[in-house]
């Protein structure tokens, strides 16, 4: 899979170095990026459809790893053993694997045979310790409305159906309301720098 990213890996390694603008300015462009490739979008969508998944579900999945990718850069965690690409893969097919285990869908067959190699970064150890998860929470608490109820529902892997049944709403309201709560996190994170720093400061 490649995807025309403008950043190579040791740039994207010396941009999370520098921190500040140039940092944001990176993540911004990798984001886009890979929203825009049709070789990562399909190969996701391929591979959550051939383990019980839809297109939604895929859709969501891609939102939801772009959002660890960023978190995994701003952390650190991400070595520059595998391309960017391939590295968004892995925490795509990880997530998507949990999600399986969740819903009772057998994970045997998905074998290192049936994955594509992403280098030696360990894509399960890039998801962010215990100590971050509680800091992140405590901004998660800061968004406004029933937005925390959403985002520690959406973070905890429950669908949006399964997130309606727990809110009282439809699943399509759970939808729209879910990528709302995750919108203003985002901006509230982008409008309060103290916030990016609560993460940056476990790297």
């Amino acid at each position: 899979m490649k995807c025309p990213i403008s950043y190579s890996k040791a740039e994207i390694l010396e941009a999370v170095e520098s921190k500040g603008a140039t940092l944001q300015k990176m993540l911004n462009t990798v984001i886009k990026e890979l929203c825009q490739c049709r070789a990562f979008d399909g190969t996701v969508k391929s591979f959550v459809r051939a383990r019980g998944g839809n297109t939604e579900d895929a859709e969501d999945l891609i939102q939801e790893s772009l959002s660890q990718l960023a978190i995994s850069l701003m952390t650190k965690k991400y070595k520059g053993d595998s391309s960017i690409e391939n590295y968004a893969f892995g925490i795509c097919k990880f997530k998507w694997m949990n999600v399986m285990t969740k819903r009772g869908i057998d994970t045997v067959g998905i074998t290192d045979d049936d994955k594509e190699k992403v280098g030696t970064d360990d894509i399960e150890g890039s998801f962010i310790s215990e100590e971050t998860k509680s800091s992140l929470w405590s901004v998660v608490s800061k968004v406004s409305g029933h937005c925390p109820q959403y985002l520690k529902l959406w973070a905890q892997g429950f669908s949006h159906r399964e997130i309606g049944e727990q809110m009282d709403v439809t699943e399509k309201r759970a939808r729209k309301n879910t990528s709302e709560c995750r919108k203003r996190l985002r901006d509230l994170i982008s409008a309060n720098p103290q916030y990016k720093n609560m993460i940056q400061a476990f790297a």
